[in-house]
């Protein structure tokens, strides 16, 4: 096999294993969503459980505060995307489901039980 044969062939596993190194991370985040989807019914589940008992709420009612809910945050998009949490050391964005400030380190307390899954 000649030089240039050698260097494209070469070329070719490089971005093999590019494309595959990007799969298997692609695979690992599909999964992680796939568990924080699983937590989230879970809690949604509980939740509805606590309202149909101790609060006498019917599916239908919760069906009518889902749309209600669908509208308002519909209605935010229009105006625009909601503020992010900010870290109380260095004052930068934190995303939601994230336990440390990714910019100093700072451990951030979540604001609610959606922001842990």
């Amino acid at each position: 096999m000649d030089l240039y044969s050698k260097q494209m062939v070469d070329e070719a596993k490089e971005v093999a294993d590019r494309a595959q190194r990007n799969s298997t991370r692609q695979e690992n985040a599909l999964m992680t969503l796939q568990a924080r989807v699983e937590k989230l019914s879970f809690i949604s589940r509980a939740l509805w459980t606590f309202v149909r008992e101790m609060g006498g709420k019917t599916e239908q009612e919760l069906m009518e505060r889902v749309t209600q809910l669908q509208r308002e945050e519909a209605e935010k998009a229009q105006k625009g995307a909601a503020a992010p949490r900010l870290c109380s050391k260095c004052n930068r964005p934190v995303a939601a489901g994230q336990e440390r400030c990714l910019f100093c380190g700072t451990e951030v307390t979540p604001g609610s039980i959606f922001d842990r899954v």
